[in-house]
């Protein structure tokens, strides 16, 4: 069974009675799904997750800056699924430091990778990437 199965967000009436118009006004609080996946995180990845399994895909591979919330999500799902993770990290803020605390949580994955590229200008960051992943993922002979 799915993560997102069960979850359901509810709307919330909002009271704007004072206007003295015939309007009903409902908000809909996706920020208290769950702590980890809400909003649009859980609204893109709940269909990505759907391809993924309908695919039989083997690795969830997904791209972020070095604080993104994007890939905690991505990692806690890889762990409540049973899916193998990879994060592909951009950006110089880790250039001469190690993971920060947002990057240490994806090792919540069955299998977690968290991959450190640092793109720069004027680098080929599709070239570098193909051929990092080209040799993470060779087929053994």
């Amino acid at each position: 069974m799915s993560f997102f199965h069960n979850i359901k967000t509810e709307n919330i009436s909002l009271d704007f009675s004072y206007l003295n118009q015939d309007l009903k006004f409902y908000m809909k609080r996706e920020d208290l799904i769950h702590p980890i996946i809400s909003g649009n995180k859980f609204r893109k990845l709940k269909y990505n997750l759907k391809e993924f399994k309908k695919n039989k895909n083997s690795i969830l591979i997904t791209f972020g800056g070095a604080f993104s919330n994007h890939l905690l999500a991505v990692a806690y799902l890889g762990k409540v699924e049973r899916i193998e993770t990879l994060a592909i990290v951009r950006g110089e803020e880790l250039k001469n430091s190690k993971l920060n605390s947002t990057l240490k949580k994806c090792s919540w994955s069955v299998s977690s990778n968290v991959i450190v590229l640092i793109f720069w200008s004027g680098s080929r960051p599709a070239k570098i990437l193909a051929s990092l992943l080209h040799q993470q993922f060779q087929s053994e002979p």
